[in-house]
């Protein structure tokens, strides 16, 4: 009996050192699996900051045009620092961007959609004012100023809507990162 003992004491600690490292395994793996969607929560949070920003960048380069126009209205071309043309390029692109960037959201495909064929009658509107010279029909300059006015609070929609989506973003963030925590507490 006694020459036995220490065959099981050994097995008894080779079986603990064991179930030791099997568990700082899995541990690890499990702290490496919760890195690794944190990473992806926060690329998503980045990347509605991302659409945000380009959002702003719609209704940044509306307000320019609306400034090249007055500005050509009232005859400033070379001074108001605005040129109608290159807003108008700005806003496009911005819009192209945020189309590509919000593929797999419905909502704000929706809202592109919408935008895309608010700010080419708002365009050709504004055409008109400067083909004309700035000889405005009172009730066709509100028309215009209206549909300067929908871009706008579609656009303000749009970041009401990305808001949203960060707030929910950014809670499943946190409860990844709490999560990951633990694991390495409880390890």
């Amino acid at each position: 009996l006694a020459v036995g003992a220490p065959f099981r004491f050994g097995r008894q600690v080779l079986t603990l050192l064991s179930a030791g490292f099997l568990a700082v395994f899995v541990v690890g793996l499990a702290a490496a699996l919760i890195v690794v969607r944190g990473q992806d929560d926060a690329r998503w949070v980045n990347h509605t900051f991302e659409v945000e920003r380009h959002v702003s960048g719609i209704r940044l380069a509306l307000e320019e045009m609306r400034s090249a126009r007055r500005g050509a209205l009232l005859g400033l071309r070379h001074s108001s620092g605005a040129n109608y043309d290159e807003a108008k390029q700005k806003l496009v692109a911005e819009v192209n961007q945020v189309q590509r960037m919000t593929q797999d959201n419905p909502r704000q495909q929706e809202n592109i959609r919408e935008l895309l064929a608010k700010t080419r009658l708002l365009d050709a509107a504004f055409k008109t004012t400067l083909r004309n010279r700035g000889l405005l029909d009172p009730e066709e300059e509100r028309g215009r100023q209206q549909m300067a006015q929908d871009v706008e609070n579609l656009a303000n929609a749009m970041l009401v809507q990305e808001g949203q989506l960060l707030a929910g973003r950014v809670q499943v963030e946190r409860r990844t990162t709490r999560t990951f925590y633990f694991v390495l507490a409880a390890g």
